[in-house]
């Protein structure tokens, strides 16, 4: 490990929206066209033509989890209410006030920011960076390095990844890295997946921190050859195409290549930064699961192997946030003491292309 400073983070802001969507607003007859429809992300598998002794045991969890799902009549799969933006509100007006929080919370004040890096699954103006929006209204110094990027589900851990060569390099101090998901405006109420996602922006800022704090190893996985899935565009188009852009599936096939990679990678990359932390999965009291799926949580960290680690999920409250899911998890479990300082805590979370990534950190806040 390096002789320098990790990188921790010092402080976190949430924004939800105002307004609550609850599963009433759905209309029985779209709710209806949902039950056999094998577009939803657990259905997209034909779980009965599947050879189980052909699939690895991370896989089979998988499997007995969806079977089990399968039996449920719920076609929200847990998820009861959603934060919706207003019809005026941007995702640069929720991150600017995450990000407001963040700083507060973390003690920094704006003209300590040496770098600035957003995520929006619904960026203000194409090719314009929402990132110097939110510089601009944070009043953060013109040297502030900002920068967009992309890695939807990932992005947190992504983030934080590129963060931390920025702080062990000695190049920056201190940096906010900000998420947000204004999926409802890019997702049609009658597709079936519309339930499993709302609105809201998190915030971190991170620091230097001393040797064994703060962000301890971080693992990452790239596999471009599974296909997409979950996809924004015009469909049977290119996205710059005449037609709406919205949210669809591009090929039903890659969900579950997508899915089987994702759990095993779970394991796989947990087990690798926990090697170089040098800590043993006994040692692990939290585990920070994504939220994108009501079952992804869950079925991550049996295939982890970390049954004993406290969670906390935020599925059924707010639905997915998309890159937003690690850090709301983080900063609910610790408003609840679930998550206390000196915890040593396991993230995981995959991306869409495919990316993965899996972090081992000592919370100390």
């Amino acid at each position: 490990m390096s002789e320098q400073n990790n990188i921790g983070i010092l402080g976190i802001g949430t924004y939800l929206p105002k307004e609550i969507r609850e599963n009433k607003w759905w209309p029985i007859e779209v709710v209806e066209n949902w039950i056999d429809d094998k577009r939803r992300f657990s259905s997209a598998f034909d779980l009965d033509a599947l050879d189980l002794e052909d699939l690895s045991p991370e896989a089979k969890i998988l499997i007995e989890t969806l079977n089990n799902l399968k039996r449920k009549p719920d076609v929200f799969e847990g998820s009861k209410i959603r934060h919706i933006m207003e019809p005026n509100e941007k995702t640069t007006d929720m991150e600017i006030a995450a990000a407001s929080i963040a700083l507060k919370n973390a003690e920094i004040s704006p003209d300590k920011i040496d770098f600035l890096i957003i995520q929006s699954t619904l960026p203000d103006i194409l090719l314009d960076a929402n990132a110097c929006i939110v510089h601009k209204a944070l009043k953060l110094p013109a040297a502030c390095f900002s920068h967009d990027v992309s890695g939807m589900c990932n992005a947190f851990l992504q983030q934080l990844f590129v963060a931390q060569g920025f702080i062990r390099s000695g190049i920056a101090k201190y940096g906010l890295l900000i998420q947000s998901s204004g999926m409802s405006r890019l997702i049609e109420r009658e597709h079936p997946s519309s339930p499993f996602f709302g609105d809201g922006a998190t915030a971190i800022v991170v620091g230097p921190v001393p040797k064994n704090q703060g962000v301890i190893s971080i693992k990452n996985h790239t596999n471009g050859g599974l296909g997409s899935y979950f996809t924004t565009g015009v469909p049977g188009k290119r996205w710059y195409d005449e037609g709406r852009i919205k949210t669809y599936i591009l090929h039903v096939s890659s969900g579950p290549l997508l899915n089987f990679n994702a759990v095993e990678q779970s394991k796989l990359l947990i087990e690798s930064a926990l090697l170089e932390s040098r800590l043993d999965k006994s040692e692990l009291q939290f585990y920070a699961g994504h939220q994108g799926m009501s079952w992804f949580r869950e079925v991550t960290q049996k295939a982890i192997g970390i049954p004993r680690a406290n969670t906390y999920d935020t599925f059924g409250k707010y639905a997915s946030l998309v890159g937003s899911n690690i850090p709301l998890v983080l900063s609910l479990a610790a408003q609840n003491n679930i998550l206390k300082r000196g915890d040593n805590v396991a993230a995981f979370s995959p991306g869409s292309g495919m990316t993965a990534s899996g972090m081992i950190m000592k919370w100390m806040i």
